[in-house]
């Protein structure tokens, strides 16, 4: 990732430009995605952080495209994740051929013959 100190005073204002011209229609996409306006919000902004981190002379097309991916990406693995937290534990513990059986005291185990 590149320091903000070593970030270029052009590249800052385009950054910039970029994001009061793309943001509105980015948070817009990304929380169709994700169905959540904050959430929305915090991936647009990782989204910038990302592009900044990135080389510095790509064209300002290619910026948005890489906006927009990346936007994209981030909104789908959040999904992802929602998804695999949401999952239910696996229902072993009602299975009874699968559920241990419970171990009983030495002096009261049936011997077989």
């Amino acid at each position: 990732m590149t320091p903000a100190s070593n970030i270029p005073m052009a590249w800052a204002s385009n950054i910039a430009g970029l994001y009061l011209s793309e943001r509105g229609w980015l948070v817009r996409i990304i929380q169709r995605i994700v169905r959540n306006s904050a959430t929305a919000e915090d991936l647009v902004h990782d989204s910038f952080v990302t592009l900044i981190g990135r080389e510095l002379d790509p064209s300002p097309r290619d910026q948005v495209a890489d906006l927009t991916r990346i936007a994209q990406n981030l909104a789908l693995d959040h999904r992802r994740r929602e998804a695999r937290m949401a999952k239910p534990p696996p229902l072993i513990w009602l299975m009874p051929a699968l559920r241990p059986r419970p171990s009983l005291p030495t002096g009261m185990r049936c011997s077989r013959p």
